[in-house]
């Protein structure tokens, strides 16, 4: 009887406390605070607001605050206006409560006694969205009418059409509104740029889905039609976002009659994104792209500006700004075709870059159409767009871009292909070799090249030869050869590289890679490991120290004595060597070129090795790396959006950049504006050209004199049309 009692006793006890502790308040501090406005408990409200209150938190009010002072003592702790005035016009009203509405403008007045309170009323108003958090924006759900009291009450206070630069938000007024805006000067393009991103969808209960509302995209084509026709709209400014989601057909004849660009109608087309959340909606979005594209094409844009867009996955909507498009794999293959067929050339390819695999592939299906005339295709065009293709994707567990073996082996498919129809295999091993390509304009660009080993055994089972190729070196890039394929280039008695071209496609390599958390190319100690082995491995195979031209990352100690004193490297070109690696860095912070200090320490340990080797002593100068940053960064600030670079810049001596690098004696800096078209002839005041600033202090070589004097051309857009006629050139154009 008494362990029954006991038992009952403590099960009482256990119910209790769970009673009590269900009932007891657990409220975090900004739920309290938003009871404590609900029962209009002032003490409360301000006890709480002492402690401390997270505003961020509180995103809507379960209540409109009753009294003026409650909604001051808010505002006094710190709501934050613009919170105040969001929390209030967001405030639902669905049963049209008329007292709530009276309430809401009352506080409404409040706000608007407040210094800025009528130029946010009129911010929110018009783009119908507040900013709750630094980075992100709530959506207002507002009725035609309240928009309309709310910005007619906002220029009663003294707000001004003529402050708004843009609007943040996306809501879509209605004509009357539209009018009123324009009559109190909004700029038309600011409107219509608002316009055209609006979303004309609403939520579907039954599809739990949002849908196109036809009532909405009627609305956005009035609107836009009353902008256009009676306000002047600069159609320069409408920008790569303009699209929230397709235009009409409607809205898109209005547009180009009126004056929008047609290249740019199809960039903003082909960058708009799927909005479509079931398998109708996303086929919806695809024909209606489709339609517009076409529309494009009928207008008069040209066929190769698409092709463009779909090998390389984006739309330069700037020079050197692109967009990235989502297409899918149907239309990307549907477009591909349409281009050809609207008279696209695959020599008409001019995207930078990378290009995306999946687009690739929907170019190389035109192989197998024997629709197409036997010459359509270059094989050896289509040689570089398959190395050209991305074998990187987005890891989203990383947060980066990784290497995916799939990707890459469904380029080497497309190589493999392209060597079926008589594509060059000497060009493939070239290519491979120097992990970089001309384009049309002579000018170099990268290959990021993954597993460059395998691409260069498919060129030698097609009987490619290194004597037919010419190496250039990998003039800024980052990665050397890896092992597997420098062991490659020299294996073979019968079919390999000179190990003097190897030696150099080793030290030209930078061995950085992009660092994302620091936004800046850093040394990566893995990939300057890999360069000391290659190195090593061609001064293994005789390969003559002496003929290295100079480096563009430090080398190892290791390497460096291995250098002096197992390959017999002359101290004093060693020491020449590696006083020229350029220490400088640009500053993602400051936007400017500086010193880089580990760089330099690392060069100077460097020197001291020299020294101990018997190097004659010589003070090192850095006068010339601080001369050539100061007068990037003019050329750089004197840019005018995105103009064309002004390599051929003076200081205020007269001295280009191309004369301080070969000053200086940095053969890397020399080649790449060599081949960004940098003058060797310009002379400075003194009537000196590149070359004799580098004779004059001791800095030439023979490379040197052989680049400054036109004997090795580097393909860059002045040399690239003739280099090709020269019986004197070996490489494979």
């Amino acid at each position: 009887m008494f362990f029954k009692l006991n038992r009952i006793v403590v099960l009482s006890f256990v119910t209790l406390f769970s009673l009590l502790v269900s009932n007891a308040s657990f409220g975090t501090p900004e739920n309290d605070l938003l009871d404590a406005i609900q029962q209009d408990n002032y003490p409360e409200a301000e006890s709480l607001l002492k402690i401390g209150v997270d505003f961020q938190q509180i995103t809507s009010f379960s209540r409109l605050p009753i009294t003026n002072n409650m909604s001051n003592l808010l505002l006094r702790y710190g709501l934050g206006l613009e919170r105040f005035l969001g929390l209030v016009m967001g405030f639902s009203n669905s049963g049209n409560d008329d007292s709530i509405t009276t309430r809401k403008k009352e506080l409404i007045a409040i706000a608007l006694k407040r210094e800025k309170g009528p130029k946010l009323l009129l911010e929110i108003a018009t783009g119908g969205m507040w900013k709750y958090k630094d980075d992100s924006r709530m959506v207002l759900s507002l009725s035609d009418l309240e928009q309309e009291y709310y910005v007619i009450r906002a220029l009663e206070a003294g707000a001004s059409f003529s402050d708004i630069k843009e609007i943040n938000g996306s809501h879509l007024p209605s004509p009357k509104v539209a009018e009123l805006m324009l009559e109190n000067s909004l700029d038309p393009t600011v409107l219509l740029k608002s316009v055209l991103g609006a979303d004309c969808r609403k939520w579907n209960s039954v599809t739990h889905s949002y849908e196109i509302a036809p009532e909405l995209v009627t609305r956005k084509y009035d609107v836009a039609k009353l902008i256009l026709e009676t306000k002047k709209v600069d159609f320069d400014n409408i920008g790569s976002w303009s699209f929230g989601m397709l235009p009409s057909i409607e809205l898109s004849e209005l547009l180009l009659g009126k004056g929008l660009n047609l290249e740019k109608f199809l960039g903003l087309v082909m960058a708009s994104y799927n909005t479509g959340q079931t398998p109708a909606g996303k086929d919806e979005f695809d024909s209606n792209q489709k339609r517009l594209v076409e529309l494009a094409l009928e207008k008069g844009v040209k066929s190769s500006l698409l092709l463009n867009m779909v090998v390389s996955n984006s739309w330069e909507y700037a020079p050197h700004h692109s967009r990235g498009l989502s297409l899918s794999d149907s239309n990307r293959g549907y477009y591909t075709d349409l281009a050809f067929k609207k008279g696209a050339k695959l020599s008409e390819i001019e995207a930078r870059g990378n290009l995306n695999l999946s687009s690739l592939e929907a170019v190389f299906k035109v192989l197998e159409n024997p629709s197409y005339p036997k010459d359509f295709l270059d094989p050896n065009e289509l040689i570089v767009l398959a190395l050209r293709g991305d074998c990187s994707e987005y890891n989203p567990e990383k947060h980066d871009s990784v290497v995916s073996e799939k990707l890459i082996a469904k380029r080497n498919d497309l190589i493999k292909l392209v060597l079926k129809v008589n594509a060059n295999p000497d060009r493939l091993l070239e290519l491979a070799v120097n992990r970089s390509w001309h384009d049309k304009k002579g000018e170099r660009n990268r290959l990021s090249m993954h597993n460059q080993e395998d691409v260069m055994k498919m060129a030698l089972d097609r009987g490619a030869k290194f004597s037919n190729i010419k190496v250039i070196g990998g003039v800024g890039d980052s990665h050397p050869p890896s092992i597997e394929a420098a062991k490659l280039m020299l294996n073979d008695p019968e079919n390999s590289l000179s190990p003097n071209d190897l030696l150099n496609l080793a030290v030209s390599a930078t061995c950085k890679e992009w660092d994302s958390k620091k936004q800046a190319e850093e040394i990566v100690p893995k990939l300057v490991a890999q360069r000391d082995e290659v190195l090593e491995l061609a001064l293994a195979n005789k390969a003559d120290p002496n003929k290295i031209r100079y480096f563009n990352a430090p080398p190892s100690i290791e390497i460096s004595k291995k250098l002096l004193d197992k390959y017999r490297l002359d101290p004093n070109t060693y020491l020449n060597l590696v006083s020229r690696i350029f220490c400088m860095e640009h500053s993602e912070k400051t936007k400017k070129y500086e010193l880089d200090i580990d760089l330099i320490n690392q060069r100077n340990t460097l020197i001291e090795l020299a020294k101990e080797k018997g190097a004659s002593a010589r003070e090192i100068d850095d006068s010339h790396m601080l001369a050539f940053a100061k007068l990037l960064d003019d050329i750089i600030k004197t840019e005018n959006n995105d103009s064309e670079f002004v390599i051929n810049v003076t200081d205020e001596i007269g001295k280009t950049l191309l004369m301080l690098a070969a000053e200086a004696g940095y053969i890397g800096f020399v080649e790449e504006l060599l081949m960004m078209k940098a003058d060797r002839d310009k002379k400075d005041k003194s009537g000196k050209t590149a070359l004799d600033l580098a004779r004059e202090v001791g800095n030439s070589s023979e490379y040197l004199e052989d680049l400054l004097t036109g004997k090795i051309c580097l393909l860059n857009k002045e040399t690239s049309s003739s280099s090709s006629s020269t019986s004197s050139s070996s490489s494979i154009n």
